[in-house]
């Protein structure tokens, strides 16, 4: 199996946008497997948040090794 990794864009009615050059590299009846990756800046914010709140001054000591 090859892999390629491009961006594309989710629409409203629920299909993946692809570039042009992907879709002349796949046939209408290729089998695929698809993995959706996707920007969310809240979920990064928060998870940064929730792991520096677990932080304290006693981990400093580790800063140093």
């Amino acid at each position: 199996m090859k892999a390629l990794e491009i961006k594309g864009e989710f629409t409203k009615d629920g299909n993946i946008l692809l570039p042009e050059e992907i879709k002349k590299e796949i046939t209408p009846s290729t089998k695929i497997k698809v993995i959706i990756m996707y920007d969310n800046e809240e979920w990064d914010r928060l998870t940064a948040k929730q792991f520096f709140n677990g932080y304290s001054e006693k981990d400093a000591i580790y800063d140093k090794l």
